[in-house]
């Protein structure tokens, strides 16, 4: 009896020291493979639920992102404008001269009438 239970044990502790050496030339990759699992799970869990600082951090880069929008916006709107003012003084001062051109020319032709009203009487002068 005692052999028998003495094979018996013997026989599960090189089942044990088997199942041990076949578990420690394993484990790297299944607790490896476990613990990514399971930081998927409490990522993917912590997403779910909200977490504050996650959220708190979703807030800060979209108010950076804001903050930055809208200077680029302004800054552009700041050029369009400053453009625009450009444009503005470059239109005044051309209708400036063409404003003095059409002086000129107005002058002109009341000079043409004249000279012409002057030598329709001469020549009618000149017909009696």
């Amino acid at each position: 009896c005692n052999q028998q239970a003495l094979a018996e044990v013997c026989q599960s502790a090189q089942y044990a020291t088997n199942a041990t050496t076949t578990f420690v030339s394993h484990p790297p990759v299944r607790l490896a493979n476990a613990a990514t699992a399971a930081q998927r799970q409490s990522t993917t869990t912590r997403r779910s639920r909200g977490d504050p600082t996650s959220t708190n951090q979703q807030k800060k880069r979209r108010k950076e992102a804001n903050v930055v929008h809208s200077r680029n916006k302004r800054e552009k709107k700041k050029k369009e404008f400053q453009a625009l003012q450009e444009e503005s003084e470059r239109v005044t001062k051309c209708h400036a001269a063409l404003k003095a051109e059409e002086d000129r020319l107005q002058q002109l032709l009341q000079q043409a009438k004249s000279v012409l009203l002057t030598s329709n009487s001469s020549d009618m002068d000149d017909t009696k």
